[in-house]
């Protein structure tokens, strides 16, 4: 498998895309994201054909710039629309 449908660079699967290691995990954290976290696993649960991983976050981290939130719905990239003035 492929990330952005590159092959792994210097035996790396992350080689293609900017990013620094994470200091408590080694996670690769983008450079360019908004806000990227750090987290160990918690504990496991059967879902029947695939397995739910419950995270315990151990770093948090977020720009300050006013970035619009990433949405996923109905298979397709989209954006919220601002609240209008007149919304109660």
């Amino acid at each position: 498998m492929y990330f952005v449908g590159q092959p792994p660079t210097k035996g790396r699967a992350w080689g293609v895309v900017p990013h620094n290691d994470g200091l408590l995990t080694g996670a690769p954290l983008i450079d360019s994201a908004p806000a990227t976290l750090e987290a160990e696993v918690h504990d496991t649960a059967d879902g029947g054909d695939h397995l739910i991983v419950i995270g315990r976050v151990l770093e948090l981290w977020h720009t300050d710039d006013d970035v619009a939130p990433l949405v996923f719905h109905r298979g397709a990239y989209t954006r919220l629309a601002p609240m209008s003035s007149t919304t109660p």
